[in-house]
């Protein structure tokens, strides 16, 4: 689906498509990394309050 659109694009606004793709792929990139800060924090976090509760 995504890839007929892409092909799509391609062949109709080459640089559309090539600017639209390195966002999507830049957005993808800074998604995962926050993800992942945000999986430490939330675990962090998590530790934080049990040791909390345990004394």
């Amino acid at each position: 689906m995504f890839g007929d659109f892409l092909i799509t694009a391609l062949l109709h606004n080459p640089m559309d498509a090539l600017v639209t793709l390195f966002f999507g792929l830049a957005a993808t990139v800074l998604l995962h990394k926050m993800f992942k800060y945000l999986v430490f924090g939330a675990t962090g976090i998590a530790v934080f309050v049990l040791l909390g509760q345990t004394r």
